[in-house]
């Protein structure tokens, strides 16, 4: 049995706010906040991101970072997406739980400033704890 123990899901719909320019400062989109939490317990992430290309430039390009603790804390996921017009990010994985209470970060920056953010964005947290019932035992 699957238990989801904590939830916590913080975005914008398309439509909900002007698209805007993103340059080479990492800029926060949203944060996510889990508690409590054990040690160890795996919480799950999911970020979505919908974005594109200004005018002019040719190919966009995007850098996604999930922080934890704070805005400025270790990165715990990285990847730099590209599009020819427009694009949308999405993304779903799984860091280890390692206090009471856990942060995460949903951050964008475009060295060249090659992305605008049109939405829709989101950062989505799941802890998971499997029942004891179903737990399978290590060989």
């Amino acid at each position: 049995m699957l238990v989801i123990q904590r939830y916590h899901k913080v975005g914008a719909p398309a439509g909900s706010f002007p698209a805007f320019d993103i340059g080479e400062a990492e800029v926060v989109l949203t944060s996510v906040s889990l508690f409590p939490v054990d040690s160890g317990e795996r919480i799950l992430l999911r970020l979505e991101i919908g974005w594109e290309k200004p005018v002019e430039w040719d190919t966009g390009e995007l850098e996604v970072a999930v922080r934890h603790g704070s805005k400025d804390g270790p990165v715990v996921y990285w990847t730099t997406e590209n599009c020819f017009q427009e694009a949308k990010t999405t993304e779903t994985f799984a860091v280890e739980a390692s206090g009471s209470a856990e942060h995460f970060y949903l951050t964008v920056q475009s060295a060249e400033g090659r992305a605008r953010i049109k939405g829709p964005f989101l950062l989505e947290g799941r802890v998971r704890r499997t029942g004891k019932k179903d737990a399978k035992k290590q060989p």
